[in-house]
């Protein structure tokens, strides 16, 4: 999805929840109508006439009408094109207030109105005439389900909750990585600035990012989330071990940076993190015991300690990179 869908889901999802409260019409079915029928608000009757449904200027309309080409498909099974007037508006705002308006004065759409199951309000506007393409409630449920546009019907009726979150990143810049000249407080306030933005752009929140020291006295940073008003308090650290550089931090601050990079939701980000888990711990296991055999195998005094783990490293190393393939040439 393109930044300018999302906000475009943004805008109209606001008005359409709002909208549903008054008129019982699902939000998710206006916002999935206004994406089908206004291309995501860039069709000519969307940009110069502000409508995002293509509703007909027919005699019962009184206000400004936009005369465009349209496709209707009149025998079920063949598109023809032809000049209509439709009526326009004076913003978004007011098309979609008319777009419910128009639903609710007929009793042709009774079915639609009050209908708490999209895909039933989908099949029923297509039964009730609103459109002739023969697969329009099939386009509506698929856009519903592919945007999860649903999470607009919950949100209809109820106070805008905004949750105000506390991002407080490791500032221990003793913390050594065992890769790269780097360190925790470098690396965490780097993630935590990432989380940041993804968060202000793509949820409803507000981010709060600590300033004070991180100690867990009246002075510091828990109280400065309290003094905030924050109801989250997220702690991002990576495995702390001290001056003495750390695999498990880089296998943890490595899992994080992915999941941000990728730009995973909360969800992916779970599963990715839990199965990063197995999978490094599996390692950790495989790792121990060949190391052990190796030295059951009573090898040359060289080859002890040190020498054995770096071996078994690189054959570990070898094996693993065969799960994702090795390019040769």
């Amino acid at each position: 999805m393109t930044q300018a869908q999302k906000d475009f889901i943004a805008t109209v999802g606001a008005l359409a929840a709002a909208d549903m409260a008054k008129s019982g019409i699902l939000a998710s079915l206006t916002i999935a109508q206004a994406i089908l029928e206004s291309g995501w608000g860039t069709s000519a009757l969307a940009v110069n006439a502000n409508a995002l449904f293509g509703i007909k200027a027919d005699a019962r309309w009184n206000g400004r009408a936009y005369s465009t080409a349209t496709k209707e498909c009149y025998d079920g099974v063949n598109l023809v094109t032809v000049d209509a007037l439709f009526r326009a508006y004076d913003s978004w705002e007011h098309s979609l207030a008319d777009h419910s308006a128009f639903l609710t004065a007929s009793t042709r759409y009774a079915a639609v109105v009050g209908e708490r199951d999209y895909r039933a309000a989908c099949v029923a506007i297509k039964a009730a005439g609103y459109a002739t393409a023969p697969d329009y409630a099939e386009k509506l449920i698929s856009l519903i389900e592919k945007y999860e546009l649903t999470a607009f019907d919950c949100a209809a009726g109820k106070e805008e909750y905004i949750m105000k979150l506390y991002l407080s990143p490791s500032n221990q810049p003793g913390n050594k990585y065992v890769v790269g000249n780097t360190n925790e407080k470098t690396e965490m306030e780097s993630v935590a600035a990432k989380v940041k933005a993804i968060l202000d752009r793509d949820y409803i929140c507000e981010t709060v990012m600590a300033t004070l020291s991180m100690g867990i006295g009246d002075n510091e940073r828990p109280q400065e989330a309290k003094n905030k008003g924050c109801e989250f308090y997220i702690a991002i650290h990576s495995n702390a071990a001290g001056t003495t550089p750390s695999t498990a931090t880089g296998a943890v601050l490595g899992a994080a940076i992915i999941n941000i990079n990728k730009g995973y939701s909360l969800i992916n980000a779970i599963i990715y993190g839990a199965f990063s888990a197995v999978g490094f711990t599996f390692a950790i296991v495989v790792f121990a015991g060949t190391r052990e055999k190796v030295n059951f195998a009573n090898p040359p005094a060289v080859f002890k300690g040190v020498p054995i783990a770096l071996v078994t490293a690189g054959l570990l190393a070898m094996a693993f990179a065969g799960f994702q393939g090795i390019k040769i040439g």
